[in-house]
């Protein structure tokens, strides 16, 4: 029977020895099961004469005594600690915390520098972690507009977490391109590092805006009471589609280097200013008629329009350096556009 015992708890070694290198999320379970299988073991050894004793483990064949008593073992065991699991999985997440990566499961995840060796696959890591970072950006327009709705400003508490976030990736994937770009890579991976990184740093505008500006103005409008008229709730539905539409379209020029895409989504501001400005005219003609919102709020509704403007020209900056790599640039009214649609880096895109 002690060898029994032996066995039940040397059982629970080989599961805590191959999760030595796992996730301490992984690493927990094994642990937990060999912390009870030690306790049962401890419990047990003392009371061996008392339970060679039972009619239950008298049987002639010594092989059945001991299936009986492995048996009964771990049926006994599994009945005691079950109202303890809870309990425990408390106490091993305070022996066994989640590290800080696993606790952040947003935080960027495949900036592999091994990587390296092979440079396609580094960008494609970057790309991926661009992408989650359009993942943030849509979860916090996703908040804006439902706190505009509702008029609940308890929905704009996570956007300033997730512009922290925002802040994160465009600080590291810079950082992974940077070291890339150092690396020796022909020139159309240094192109393309470029390319990711100014679009990330757009992103990280766009993020910027959202949290510094549209956050600060939906919050005025619900503070002052300020309600818009049906046309204006309508033009500003209309200008969330096309830059979720947009999202979506920026993202596979990210992805593709697509020159045809690119050329639509400039297509695509062009239509976004257009709406803009059409709902600007309908606004000054509500005041003019009396329909609009009071006077302390008359301007919010424009400075609303203008930061989904600038968040929609972030999102579309990825156009231009593809176009300008194919020669597209020069034939199209680019040239001729101003400064904020162009790249990130001005100063001016800073300004909320």
């Amino acid at each position: 029977m002690p060898l029994i015992l032996g066995a039940n708890l040397g059982a629970a070694l080989p599961a805590v020895v191959n999760t030595l290198h796992a996730s301490p999320s992984i690493y927990r379970v094994p642990i937990g099961n060999l912390v009870f299988r030690a306790i049962g073991v401890i419990i047990t050894l003392p009371m061996l004469n008392i339970i060679a004793s039972l009619s239950l483990f008298h049987a002639s064949e010594p092989a059945i005594v001991l299936v009986n008593f492995h048996m009964m073992f771990n049926v006994l065991l599994a009945i005691s600690f079950l109202p303890f699991v809870k309990p425990c999985a408390r106490l091993l997440e305070k022996w066994v915390p989640d590290t800080v990566n696993e606790a952040s499961d947003n935080s960027p995840r495949y900036l592999d520098r091994k990587a390296f060796r092979k440079p396609s696959v580094a960008l494609t890591n970057s790309v991926r972690e661009v992408l989650r970072v359009g993942d943030l950006l849509k979860t916090m327009l996703d908040g804006a507009f439902d706190a505009l709705h509702t008029r609940n400003r308890a929905e704009l508490q996570n956007i300033k977490r997730s512009d922290d976030l925002v802040d994160e990736y465009h600080e590291k994937i810079n950082w992974y391109l940077t070291e890339l770009s150092r690396q020796d890579i022909p020139k159309k991976y240094q192109r393309r590092c470029f390319r990711i990184s100014s679009y990330t740093t757009n992103l990280e505008h766009a993020g910027d805006i959202l949290e510094c500006s549209m956050t600060e103005v939906i919050k005025k409008i619900i503070q002052q009471n300020v309600h818009l008229p049906d046309y204006e709730k309508a033009a500003i539905e209309e200008l969330k589609q096309c830059i979720y539409r947009n999202m979506e379209l920026a993202f596979s020029v990210l992805l593709t280097g697509d020159v045809t895409n690119a050329r639509a989504l400039i297509e695509q501001k062009s239509i976004v200013k257009s709406i803009e400005r059409e709902a600007t005219l309908a606004h000054q003609k509500g005041l003019r008629d009396n329909q609009g919102p009071f006077v302390s709020g008359r301007s919010l509704y424009l400075d609303l329009l203008r930061d989904l403007i600038r968040i929609n020209s972030h999102f579309t900056s990825i156009a231009y350096p593809i176009l300008d790599q194919a020669g597209e640039l020069s034939r199209s009214r680019l040239k001729n556009a101003e400064p904020l649609d162009v790249i990130a880096t001005h100063p001016s895109h800073k300004r909320t």
